[in-house]
C-alpha cells in the first residue's frame, strides 16, 4: 500500500473524487506505480481517537472520530510524529501532573453483547525501558484499568486490572528507544492480548468481568507519582475501541 494522504485536520483521505463526480480508491502514476491507495475504514467500534494534528490550541487534543476532545495538561505538541504532521510528547519530569485525558467519560466496555475493549497508540519511549510506562489507556478509578504501551524489563506489555486484580501480557517484543511502535491491548470476557505493529504477539486467559470496569476516561498519557510509572517520549493516534479489534482492524 502506498503512503496515506492526510487532510489538514489529520484525517486520512479515503477516496479521490474525479471531475465527473465518480470516486477512485487507487491512483496510478505515469510510471505505473500506485501513488494513492485508500486504506480500510476505521472500525465503527472506535470511540475516541486523538491524532494530535491540530496544534492551534496546545491545551486541547481533538477527537478525530467523535466530539470527546481531551485536555492536555503538561505534554506538548511535537512534529516528531508517527502519522501525519504532529504528535504529543512528555518529558517525564512532572510524573503526577502530566496527562492527556478525555473531557467526557467513555463506556469502557461496549453496551450490548460484545463486552470487550481495545486501546492503543503509537508510542515512542525515550531513555530507560526497565519500568512500566502508562501511555494510552482507559481508566475508572484506581482498581479498574485497561492499559497499553507498557515497557517492563525491556519488553512491550499490557495489563488489565479489575477490582484490584491484575492480568499482565508480555509480548516478547523488545522496546526500541526513540522509535514509534504501534501497541494495542485487546480484551474480551475470556482473554487479553497484545498487538505490536499489527501482529498479535501474545494472549492470556482471565476470569475477570469486563463489565465491572464501567465508564471512565480515555487517557493518552497518564502521569503517576511513582518513579516506576513514568513516560518520557511521544504518543500518536491514541485510540480507544469498545470491541476487541483484530490485528487486521488495528492495521
Amino acid at each position: 500500500m502506498s503512503p496515506p494522504i492526510y487532510t489538514p485536520d489529520g484525517s486520512e483521505v479515503s477516496e479521490i473524487v474525479l471531475p465527473d463526480g465518480s470516486t477512485a480508491s487507487e491512483v496510478i502514476g505515469p510510471d505505473g506505480n500506485v501513488v494513492f491507495e485508500a486504506g480500510p475504514d476505521i472500525p465503527d467500534s472506535v470511540v475516541t481517537q486523538y491524532r494530535f494534528e491540530d496544534d492551534s490550541d496546545t491545551t486541547t487534543a481533538l477527537d478525530g472520530v467523535g466530539s470527546n476532545n481531551a485536555t492536555i495538561s503538561g505534554p506538548t505538541y511535537t512534529s516528531n510524529a508517527a502519522k501525519g504532521s504532529h504528535a504529543i510528547e512528555d518529558d517525564g519530569v512532572d510524573r503526577s501532573g502530566n496527562n492527556v485525558e478525555s473531557n467526557a467519560t467513555v463506556d469502557l466496555v461496549a453496551s450490548g453483547d460484545s463486552q470487550a475493549l481495545s486501546v492503543g497508540c503509537f508510542a515512542r519511549p525515550e531513555g530507560a525501558t526497565g519500568f512500566y510506562y502508562p501511555v494510552s489507556h482507559g481508566i475508572n478509578g484506581g482498581d479498574n484499568l485497561a492499559v497499553v504501551a507498557g515497557a517492563f524489563a525491556g519488553n512491550w506489555e499490557t495489563r488489565l486490572v479489575i477490582g484490584g486484580t491484575e492480568v499482565f501480557v508480555d509480548s516478547g517484543v523488545s522496546v526500541e528507544s526513540s522509535t514509534y511502535t504501534a501497541v494495542f491491548a485487546v480484551a474480551d470476557q475470556s482473554e487479553v492480548g497484545i498487538i505490536v505493529d499489527g501482529t498479535l504477539e501474545a494472549t492470556t486467559t482471565h476470569s475477570l468481568d469486563l463489565t465491572n470496569i464501567g465508564a471512565g476516561s480515555h487517557k493518552a498519557i497518564q502521569g503517576h507519582s511513582s518513579s516506576n510509572n513514568i513516560f518520557d517520549g511521544g504518543v500518536d493516534d491514541a485510540t480507544y475501541a469498545s470491541d476487541r479489534l483484530s490485528a487486521v482492524e488495528v492495521q
